[in-house]
């Protein structure tokens, strides 16, 4: 039977290899710390919970939208979805939720991430 911890690497390396995550080398890219390990959404994540990618255009917009916290709320839930549906645990899911989504703020507030974030995607 496999552990928790087994279920969440296995839902990392599922949406990994489907173009959704990938492994992130720089500590402060990272959206996602799993087991040692760091992850960022690809654009192809935010577009499969329909939010906008960093960079891209409307995510500006998005940040404004994102203040209003039923707006923040489904878009949480989309993204917990999402790793759910990958197999990962309920728990942890949410947490995964709420780091990638400070991820997603924090590129908000910094005009954006870096051109090669944008072009990997």
């Amino acid at each position: 039977m496999a552990t928790e911890n087994d279920r969440i690497l296995r839902a990392v390396d599922s949406l990994s290899r489907t173009g959704l995550l990938v492994r992130e080398s720089v500590e402060h890219r990272a959206e996602l710390r799993v087991d040692g390990a760091g992850y960022r959404c690809l654009p192809a994540f935010w577009e499969a919970v329909g939010a906008v990618a960093p960079g891209a255009a409307g995510f500006d917009q998005q940040m404004v939208s994102l203040r209003d916290p039923f707006v923040r709320a489904n878009l949480h839930h989309r993204v917990m979805a999402e790793f759910l549906v990958a197999g990962a645990p309920l728990w942890w899911c949410n947490e995964a939720a709420e780091s990638t989504l400070a991820g997603l703020r924090g590129a908000g507030e910094a005009g954006g991430l870096p051109r090669d974030f944008q072009a990997a995607g």
